[in-house]
């Protein structure tokens, strides 16, 4: 796992993860099927389906009539 420690913003330490990180963690059921997360800058950020970056990117490809 990728140690380097980030500034939160309520000043407690953080760890990043990699993609490989959180595969991993959904193997052992760290993180369950179907729950919605990011991994945005290291970090592993809990989102709703329609403020994640695959949902603005769907927004996108909308064909307007």
């Amino acid at each position: 796992m990728n140690m380097r420690a980030l500034a939160g913003t309520d000043d407690l330490p953080r760890r990043t993860f990699t993609v490989k990180d959180d595969e991993r963690m959904g193997e052992v059921g760290l993180i369950r099927d179907g729950e919605r997360i990011d991994l945005i800058g290291g970090e592993l950020v809990p989102v709703h389906f329609a403020q994640s970056e695959f949902a603005l990117r769907l927004a996108d490809l909308r064909i307007e009539d």
